[in-house]
């Protein structure tokens, strides 16, 4: 009898890890194989989330549930960037692209975060300030620097060489 239970919790355990359920994490969707516009249920973001993107692969991950996108990271002169539309759902942002003036816009509670492509100038709540390097637009996407985005939400953002993966937490 324990030896039966045993092996329905493993295969049940197996069943939800091979599909992709994100029930652990308490995410409502997981992966499906699409560039997406991503359905990621925005109650599971906090300042304590872990998001992860990894250089030239087309998926992130939050809370441990992978998300495929149709865009990869890639570093540029040293500075790691990510498409903003995926950094924005990984950190629970709205994402809006004006493409009049090739701004993009991140909201988050009370931070609203402005980049302009080719602009080495980021407005954090209407205050400016310098970043190093500007946001572009690459392939048809718009990326951003991941570093300096995150950080305005509070965020703080690691990166592990030997993996080539940046860390959101």
């Amino acid at each position: 009898m324990k030896r039966s239970f045993i092996i329905i919790v493993v295969a049940a355990a197996l069943v939800l890890a091979l599909s992709g359920i994100a029930w652990a994490a308490g995410a409502t969707t997981a992966t499906t194989g699409q560039a997406s516009a991503v359905a990621v249920d925005q109650s599971v973001y906090s300042v304590s989330s872990q998001v992860y993107f990894v250089i030239g692969q087309s998926s992130y991950s939050v809370n441990g549930v992978v998300y495929k996108t149709d865009a990869a990271p890639f570093i540029d002169n040293g500075r790691t960037f990510v498409p903003v539309r995926y950094l924005g759902d990984s950190i629970g942002a709205k994402t809006d692209w004006d493409g009049a003036t090739d701004t993009a816009t991140l909201t988050k509670g009370d931070v609203v975060v402005k980049l302009t492509i080719d602009s080495k100038s980021i407005l954090v709540n209407d205050k400016a300030s310098t970043i190093d390097v500007a946001p572009v637009i690459k392939d048809g996407r718009t990326y951003i620097p991941a570093r300096y985005v995150a950080e305005a939400f509070s965020y703080t953002v690691g990166w592990d060489p030997a993996s080539q993966t940046v860390s959101i937490k």
